[in-house]
């Protein structure tokens, strides 16, 4: 892993297709997406572009009040 100054949307948007990046800071960043909730289900739908690089890869859980979002394991 190499490390990358991210300091704007573009810089993340920069980083390689399919490659994990560190943060061991966290990431302070604010998405806007259209977020809806229903059932007691949390909906929230992409762009359609950001919804194809992502596809189906990932999985969402509920862990100690925080929402953890993973990659699937093939």
């Amino acid at each position: 892993m190499r490390k990358v100054k991210l300091e704007s949307m573009e810089d993340l948007e920069s980083l390689p297709e399919d490659e994990w990046v560190e943060v061991p800071e966290g990431l302070h960043a604010k998405f806007v997406y259209s977020v809806d909730r229903e059932n007691n289900k949390l909906t929230i739908t992409l762009p359609e572009d950001v919804a194809k690089k992502i596809g189906n890869r990932l999985s969402a859980s509920f862990d100690d009040g925080k929402i953890v979002i993973s990659e699937i394991k093939e």
